[in-house]
């Protein structure tokens, strides 16, 4: 009986130690995305606000995400994350200096005047970006950003970043388009 309880202790310090490692991890891989999105808006956007839809980029994009995972820099990542990443919404907390719109506020993109009365309002096309996943060693991270502007006027990449001394850096592309 003595050793049945010494056993249980025991498997249930490693839990709560794997646990605790986890939710550290987690709160690390949370700091570093948050610098990252920083440097995406003042280094790659380069604007001061742009108009965002809320949904983040659904990493179920086969073409790039299948030509990312061929390749031996996708070791470093756990495609929990990508699951996880697809259930993520932008927030006013998360994007502040993002105009927010939702799927319902989208151009009807079968016709001319739908993009017209969007730019209208906004002034601009719209983008969309997905939740970054960064890889567990906090190095590597990848992200997708579509811009969509008219029926036949969009671009979108998919890239894999580095995270070095001085910032992030992009690595390459995978995938990218324009229209």
């Amino acid at each position: 009986m003595k050793n049945t309880i010494i056993k249980l202790f025991i498997i249930a310090c490693l839990f709560l130690n794997c646990s605790g490692n986890n939710e550290l991890l987690q709160s690390k891989k949370d700091i570093e995305i948050k610098s990252f999105l920083a440097f995406y808006q003042q280094e790659i956007l380069k604007k001061n606000s742009i108009v965002l839809l809320e949904d983040t980029f659904d990493y179920d994009y086969t073409r790039c995400l299948y030509t990312f995972k061929q390749d031996t820099s996708y070791r470093n990542f756990e495609e929990k994350d990508f699951i996880l990443g697809q259930e993520k919404r932008w927030t006013k907390q998360n994007m502040p200096n993002y105009t927010l719109i939702s799927k319902a506020d989208l151009p009807e993109t079968i016709t001319p005047a739908g993009w017209k009365n969007f730019r209208k309002k906004y002034n601009a096309g719209y983008y969309t970006l997905s939740y970054p996943i960064i890889s567990n060693n906090l190095k590597y991270l990848v992200f997708y950003e579509g811009y969509y502007c008219g029926g036949k006027c969009g671009e979108g990449k998919f890239g894999l970043f580095k995270k070095t001394k001085t910032g992030w850096r992009l690595v390459k592309y995978y995938c990218d388009w324009v229209a």
